[in-house]
């Protein structure tokens, strides 16, 4: 047994000194590289090897002014074994959409071990930001593209990255969604929605609103689709006629049969003053299919005869169309007056008058149904007025539009109004669409 070297107070001490020791070492991060990497015949370590010859390009085209600055970050592993990092801005950055922001760093002779792209301070939407990461030799106008890294979308929380990115077109993926506003300034004057230089985009849809002067003429609106070759053209549903107002909804792929059907309802019209005839006016944004009217008249004491008749005036002309009952109604009667698709033609009896309608009376907005009775007098009283139709409300429009609906930049969305009048007006006119940027070269 060997005798312990040193002086103890106690066997505790003794005991402690022979303990392993199990304290955590510490690591000097300043220490200089302890591992050594053969030159020749052995595999590389990882990524890509470069010599001083090679530069790494970062070319950004952008659409957001808010941007002002693209990061780059660059690690590689030196010869001797460490890693070095370097960091780079490109600045500034110019956002019209076609401008090349271009970026060339000089690499040393280096294993490549990683690139990342991102932004810088501000935060952009996903389509806004297109980056591009190449190895070249040579630089500038002289340079030769060796390698693609890393293309696509850059915000201020997603880079791309070599080599964990996938490389992405500007075309892949999604794009910058927005609303733009393409009202016209003034009347008589054609909507007009053009594609800015350097951006494709895809049209989700459009909705426009076409109000109508006091003019009686047809207009006749269409929007024109501006292909690469061929115009394509959608035909609107129906003319239009004064003092309306329509809302149209252009979607790709959608179908008019998505349109509300018409539907069958009764309408009360307000009693006319004594002596006077009932009238009633088609609503703007709505046809009416005319199936029936009936209302009471009731003629004074006063000695004479009347002779009702339902008037219809069309496109606001004076003239109209005259429906007569064929009766003659003389003094103190009251008689229900019906008109009506169908009908049998016959009385005054049991004081009922039937006349009939022809099939598919259509009135627009803007038109006008009502009676008109020869011979009325001071005395005489319409009253219970009641109008059957088929009402269609138009104000809603939803038309197709091709799909998918691409246009590139310079191609062009507009209105096309046949017979459009000085006072007419298109309102409201706003697409939304997804925006790319064109990778350009």
């Amino acid at each position: 047994m060997s005798t312990p070297s040193g002086d103890y107070a106690s066997l505790a001490e003794l005991a402690a000194s022979s303990s392993p020791d199990t304290s955590t070492p510490a690591y000097s991060n300043t220490a200089a590289p302890a591992i050594q990497f053969a030159t020749a015949n052995i595999q590389p370590p990882g990524g890509m090897y470069v010599t001083n010859a090679f530069s790494l390009r970062v070319t950004a085209w952008s659409s957001d002014p808010a941007v002002t600055g693209i990061a780059i970050a660059i690690t590689m592993l030196m010869p001797d074994g460490t890693v070095h990092q370097i960091s780079e801005v490109l600045a500034p950055v110019t956002s019209d959409r076609v401008t090349l922001n271009v970026a060339e760093i000089n690499l040393p002779e280096c294993f490549l071990l990683g690139v990342s792209i991102y932004l810088q301070g501000a935060n952009s939407s996903p389509g806004r930001v297109y980056a591009l990461a190449q190895l070249e030799t040579g630089q500038g106008a002289s340079a030769v593209i060796f390698q693609t890294l890393a293309a696509g979308y850059v915000t201020g929380n997603c880079g791309v990255a070599w080599p964990n990115s996938p490389i992405r077109s500007s075309t892949e993926g999604t794009g910058y969604i927005q609303t733009v506003d393409f009202t016209p300034a003034g009347f008589d004057t054609e909507a007009v929605l053009s594609v800015p230089t350097g951006a494709i985009w895809d049209v989700r849809s459009i909705r426009c609103q076409f109000i109508t002067s006091a003019v009686s003429v047809d207009r006749v609106p269409s929007l024109i689709v501006q292909d690469v070759s061929n115009p394509f053209q959608v035909q609107l549903a129906s003319a239009v006629d004064s003092g309306q107002s329509v809302n149209y909804v252009f979607v790709p792929g959608m179908s008019r049969e998505g349109t509300v059907p018409p539907y069958a309802r009764p309408i009360a019209i307000a009693n006319p003053a004594a002596g006077a005839d009932f009238t009633i006016t088609v609503p703007a944004g709505r046809t009416w299919e005319i199936l029936g009217v009936a209302g009471q008249f009731t003629t004074s004491a006063v000695a004479g005869n009347r002779t009702p008749s339902l008037f219809l005036q069309v496109r606001g002309n004076p003239a109209g169309i005259s429906i007569t009952s064929g009766a003659v109604i003389p003094a103190s009667q009251g008689n229900n007056m019906c008109w009506g698709i169908g009908l049998p033609a016959f009385g005054p009896l049991d004081g009922t008058l039937n006349t009939a309608l022809p099939q598919r009376m259509l009135l627009n907005a803007g038109d006008k149904l009502g009676s008109s009775t020869a011979g009325i007098l001071a005395g005489d009283q319409w009253s219970n007025i009641y109008l059957w139709v088929n009402e269609t409300f138009i104000q809603s429009s939803i038309n197709p539009l091709p799909l998918p609906c691409r246009l590139l930049g310079g191609q062009q969305i507009h209105t096309s109004t046949a017979g459009m009048d000085a006072g007419d007006r298109w309102a409201s006119c706003v697409a939304l669409v997804e925006e790319f940027l064109v990778r350009q070269q």
